[in-house]
């Protein structure tokens, strides 16, 4: 885990300014609250979008150019922001196994299809969602948010896992695929992991080497073995050179600006309430 708030585009995340108020960090659901003549109420839940507030007192010139710099696009996007209560890099979406459909968030494959269902021995007390993949062939590969890429932070190693159960014994091995400037670089592949069959297994593959990269996405590739199901629950990346306890994903957010309010309590210095949401 990192220790402080990071914010900027891929390649440039840089803390932000140190804070002496809380900081708001709200989950907003999307949908509607419907309700019949009897009073009765249904909820309709379209999704979920993280939303965070900063207020940011008595900063200088120079770091509150860098600031105005992002809020006016002077410094180009896409910008992320680094959460450090968060450890999972991929979309919360990714670690509780949901099929993506037409979002980029959650689970996709190339081959063979994805269901969603709910599993009672699962390995995590957080979640009892996992992914079910059937009808793949040789070589092909699931998805962690496809075309959705997380920043790196040069020269920290980063470790990918997911816990799967075959209904077969499968071979399987991650695949992390490296950026820069966002053109893809360079392709590296974990180890081959067997997976025994109908127990869960967590696959991990450690990236030492992140110094000439700005960011990373993660693919699973069936690589043989048995074409029964498979369940995939926890997938996870994180600033680690080994896996840690699986934790729900959100750490690592794409956001834009909803408003930015600056006042000056006194000269030389501004205080700045920021507001930033996912996008």
């Amino acid at each position: 885990m990192i220790p402080e708030w990071l914010f900027g585009p891929a390649g440039d995340l840089r803390p932000l300014p140190p804070m002496d108020m809380d900081v708001v960090n709200a989950i907003d659901r999307f949908g509607g609250v419907h309700t019949s003549i009897s009073g009765g109420r249904t909820v309709d839940v379209l999704g979920y979008k993280s939303r965070y507030e900063f207020e940011i007192r008595h900063i200088d010139l120079t770091e509150y150019a860098r600031l105005e710099s992002l809020y006016t696009q002077q410094i180009p996007g896409p910008y992320f922001l680094l959460d450090p209560l968060r450890r999972n890099l991929v979309s919360r979406e990714a670690s509780s196994s949901r099929p993506a459909g037409m979002d980029f968030r959650g689970i996709s494959v190339d081959g063979g299809s994805l269901s969603w269902l709910r599993v009672t021995d699962s390995p995590l007390d957080w979640t009892q969602r996992a992914a079910q993949w059937a009808g793949f062939t040789a070589e092909k590969v699931l998805f962690i948010d496809f075309g959705r890429r997380f920043p790196l932070l040069p020269g920290t190693p980063v470790t990918a896992s997911a816990y799967v159960k075959p209904a077969d014994e499968v071979v399987l091995r991650w695949n992390v695929q490296l950026y820069r400037a966002g053109q893809g670089i360079r392709s590296v592949p974990g180890p081959d992991t067997t997976c025994p069959a109908g127990v869960w297994t967590r696959i991990a593959a450690a990236l030492p080497d992140t110094q000439d990269y700005d960011e990373a996405s993660l693919a699973l590739q069936y690589v043989s073995g048995g074409t029964s199901p498979i369940q995939i629950i926890g997938s996870q990346a994180e600033f680690s050179s080994d896996p840690t306890d699986a934790t729900m994903g959100g750490g690592s957010i794409r956001v834009a600006f909803d408003k930015m309010e600056t006042t000056s309590p006194f000269f030389p210095y501004q205080s700045v309430s920021l507001s930033l949401l996912e996008v």
